[in-house]
């Protein structure tokens, strides 16, 4: 009788976890949906305003009201967002001169965000980091507020704060932020310096660096910036140059394997930063596993959707996205489909790059990543491809079966 009432209860909490799973992608497909639909709305009617902007004329004042408006709710400043990174795909000039004319709007919509929730608030200074709205403090009022987001407790409203006053480029103005974080007794180095080496590798955020290396990196790259130590110069061989890779594993490696090409064939250091920095977010990562069981270990996955990957053969087709996230794009049914989705997107991607040279990863399955070489050689013709181990920072995260392709692409 107990194992029959303890079936009932496993059977109950995998149904409900089934049902819950499922009201979620809905209730996520429908917001997907009104996001697309306010993108749509923002498109138009930004792009009458670059047409004023390409005759000589200023961005409309009913247009500014508009949007003071309308991006004051966060679901629309995400369908914003959307719509402005296709925008800065097509034309850049024009969106960076869009935004330029916006200073009200962006003062206005920083004191709305600062009054509401902290994850909330601190959407709004990711947005000012993501499109440098404050670069050259063209808005001193948004600096002021990012300083009084320093203080909050929230490490998501420090982290995307001093990441937007970055991006001012401007020494003291970082200086004045990072003694504030000093007087909070908080540390900052990106995620790390805002978080704790603890909360570095959680809410999601992947990266297989050990806490020593970063303060390291950070350490250097804040003592050429403030010293203005060029490239070329003598100190340059005693400290480092910091290149953020946002690669992983072998990803990470193709991208210095490239560097050293370029090395070779006699780009200075200079030059050499500014070529990985302008071609990082066309090295394309793609993994899949063949152990659901190890994502559900890591919190990628619910156990609902492992138990029920796992029984009917589904993988997943991952890659990192351009801020180095590992994100969920696909699913395959059976090991070699995912092996040959991950070859497709060579195909999909790839198209116009030099790809002769390529890396796989793999968890102990040397086999699967042999069979997708064969593919690779087969339908591309690629010359050279190396095969390694991945590391154990990432095996002990995706687990043994774990396959990874790295190449060049439009995109990641």
């Amino acid at each position: 009788m107990r194992i029959e009432t303890l079936l009932y209860v496993y059977l109950f909490i995998c149904s409900g976890m089934i049902v819950f799973n499922i009201i979620t992608a809905i209730v996520l497909k429908r917001r997907d949906r009104r996001t697309v639909r306010a993108s749509a709305r923002f498109r138009q009617h930004i792009l009458q305003q670059i047409e004023r902007i390409n005759t000589g004329q200023q961005v409309e004042r009913r247009h500014k009201k508009y949007l003071s408006r309308q991006l004051t709710r966060t679901g629309n400043m995400i369908a914003f967002d959307k719509m402005l990174e296709d925008l800065y795909r097509e034309e850049p000039r024009q969106a960076t001169e869009y935004l330029s004319q916006l200073g009200g709007v962006i003062v206005y919509l920083t004191i709305r965000y600062g009054r509401k929730d902290r994850i909330e608030a601190a959407y709004f200074p990711y947005i000012i980091k993501k499109y440098h709205l404050i670069e050259n403090r063209t808005f001193s009022g948004v600096v002021d507020a990012m300083y009084t987001l320093l203080r909050e407790s929230s490490i998501y409203c420090r982290e995307n704060a001093m990441q937007a006053l970055y991006t001012t480029g401007d020494c003291d103005c970082i200086m004045k932020a990072l003694k504030i974080l000093d007087g909070g007794e908080s540390f900052f180095h990106e995620k790390l310096l805002a978080d704790g080496p603890a909360g570095f590798y959680s809410g999601g955020y992947f990266a297989d660096y050990p806490p020593g290396y970063l303060f390291v990196l950070g350490f250097v790259a804040l003592v050429r910036q403030i010293f203005a130590i060029p490239y070329e110069a003598g100190m340059t061989y005693v400290l480092l140059a910091v290149v953020p890779s946002l690669c992983a594993s072998l990803g990470q490696g193709l991208l210095a394997y490239y560097a050293c090409k370029k090395r070779d064939e006699g780009l200075s250091l200079g030059e050499l930063e500014q070529w990985l920095l302008d071609n990082r977010l066309h090295l394309c990562h793609w993994f899949t596993v063949d152990d659901l069981m190890y994502l559900k270990r890591g919190g990628r996955v619910s156990a609902a959707t492992a138990i029920m990957g796992t029984m009917l053969n589904i993988k997943p087709v991952l890659h990192v996205d351009n801020e180095g996230h590992l994100i969920n794009v696909s699913k395959a049914r059976g090991r070699k489909a995912s092996i040959q989705a991950m070859a497709k997107k060579v195909a999909e991607l790839g198209a116009g790059f030099d790809n002769s040279v390529m890396f796989i990863s793999h968890g102990d399955c040397r086999e699967d990543a042999e069979y997708l070489a064969g593919l690779l050689k087969e339908q591309y013709g690629v010359k050279e491809i190396y095969i390694n181990y991945v590391g154990a920072v990432i095996g002990s995260h995706s687990g043994p079966g774990t396959l990874a392709l790295f190449f060049l692409g439009e995109h990641r």
